[in-house]
């Protein structure tokens, strides 16, 4: 799969994960939420952005490094916040090409019961869900609670604790995820510090594994950003002692 094909699989691509979870969320019971005040729309701010990365050494597991486009959209609505992404791996010489991705739906308590749940640094308390889905993978669905803390220069800051079960394992797990952005500036020029970690535990015969992708941008104008993120990956996909630490160069447009 050529480059410029990514492009145009990524909208039948990101569609996958949206019948996967209106699938796994028939069974819960209808809440009622209240609804604002006539006019008031229901996406607050949203953001949607592509990515294409390069890597600059070998990818374990992978017999050639791979360039893939990461696209992403988040947003605030009335009763919470969402986020999702798909990457696209390209084709290598030995025809392997890919695709992973995760929607993550919080449901904010502050939003639907309309009360303030703030205490100190954490402005709120979220159903924080999580769904897994990718080429050759069995889909993977989390839940758990979620906050978002107030920490002074950073755009956001937020943590989720997630229950973890993979069908394709035996027993279940836990999951802490930490994501957060950290715009500044130097010499008049915008730059922004941005990035997630994950820590899961162990499950079935897999040992307990710890990701983070932080990324540095350096802002070019309001729609293309120019950076380099680092991968660091301890026990990468539950496999014990297999440890990677790479570096990405790419460049990013917001939409």
């Amino acid at each position: 799969m050529k480059i410029s094909n990514l492009f145009l699989a990524a909208t039948a691509i990101a569609t996958a994960p949206f019948a996967y979870a209106q699938d796994a969320l028939k069974d819960i019971p209808a809440v009622n939420i209240p609804i604002k005040e006539k006019g008031t729309p229901f996406i607050q701010w949203q953001s949607t952005s592509a990515q294409f990365f390069v890597p600059t050494s070998e990818i374990t597991f992978q017999p050639e490094s791979n360039n893939f486009i990461t696209i992403q959209h988040a947003h605030g609505n009335q009763i919470g916040d969402f986020f999702a992404f798909v990457d696209l791996f390209s084709e290598n010489s030995i025809g392997d090409d890919g695709w992973y991705g995760e929607i993550s739906p919080r449901f904010s308590l502050n939003k639907i019961f309309d009360e303030d749940l703030k205490t100190g640094p954490f402005n709120d308390i979220l159903l924080a869900t999580n769904f897994e889905f990718g080429k050759g993978l069995d889909p993977r669905s989390l839940i758990g609670v979620g906050t978002n803390i107030e920490i002074p220069g950073f755009k956001f800051t937020e943590i989720n604790l997630y229950h973890r079960d993979n069908p394709s394992l035996d027993g279940s797990t836990f999951q802490l995820t930490f994501a957060w952005s950290r715009p500044f500036e130097i010499g008049g020029q915008k730059f922004s510090f941005d990035g997630f970690l994950d820590y899961a535990g162990a499950e079935g015969g897999s040992s307990a594994n710890f990701l983070a992708q932080p990324q540095l941008w350096w802002h070019v104008n309001d729609k293309l950003k120019l950076g380099t993120e680092v991968l660091i990956w301890r026990n990468k996909f539950g496999v014990d002692d297999v440890n990677e630490v790479n570096t990405n160069i790419g460049f990013r447009f917001d939409f």
